[in-house]
């Protein structure tokens, strides 16, 4: 049986980034009805949305590690890239590494207290609070995609050297 998903087409990359925006974008508006200030919006996509932009690492280990095989293909043809990037499994499964610096547990209470200092610093009340678009984004990660309760925890993929067996 299809999901929506699916049925409209999606593939699931493309769904859960429409999800961890949404939930975002919802966690972002709570805040700034409580705390009367649209900051709040934005920091909260940046932390349970943009987070996603650290795959780029990924991405970028795999593409230096295979740099042979696409300078065969043209090294300038930016849509071969980005459909690459799209595509996480592809440059995952070839470079047998899952880095995502950003995705992991014990940074929850570190984005907490930088977010609460900055909010100190720059008098926007309840910027801490944005930590929880971030938390939200884990735990949908956690579901849908980690192979084990591990996988988000980047002390275990660093002891793991960021091995792939090791998140699945």
């Amino acid at each position: 049986m299809k999901n929506v998903g699916q049925t409209l087409g999606l593939d699931k990359l493309l769904i859960d980034e429409i999800i961890h925006f949404s939930f975002a974008l919802i966690i972002g508006f709570v805040l700034a009805t409580i705390f009367s200030s649209y900051w709040l919006v934005f920091f909260s996509l940046l932390v349970g949305f943009f987070i996603d932009a650290d795959h780029l690492v990924d991405y970028l280990v795999c593409f230096w590690q295979n740099r042979q095989s696409v300078e065969k293909k043209n090294w300038f043809n930016s849509i071969f890239h980005l459909k690459s990037f799209f595509d996480p499994f592809s440059y995952v499964k070839k470079s047998h590494r899952v880095i995502v610096p950003l995705h992991g547990w014990e940074l929850v209470p570190l984005f907490w207290l930088g977010l609460r200092f900055l909010g100190q610093e720059w008098a926007l009340p309840g910027l801490e609070w944005t930590s929880l678009a971030y938390v939200v984004h884990l735990l949908w990660d956690q579901l849908v995609c980690a192979g084990n309760w591990r996988s988000y925890f980047l002390t275990h993929r660093l002891l793991n050297r960021f091995s792939y067996q090791a998140y699945c």
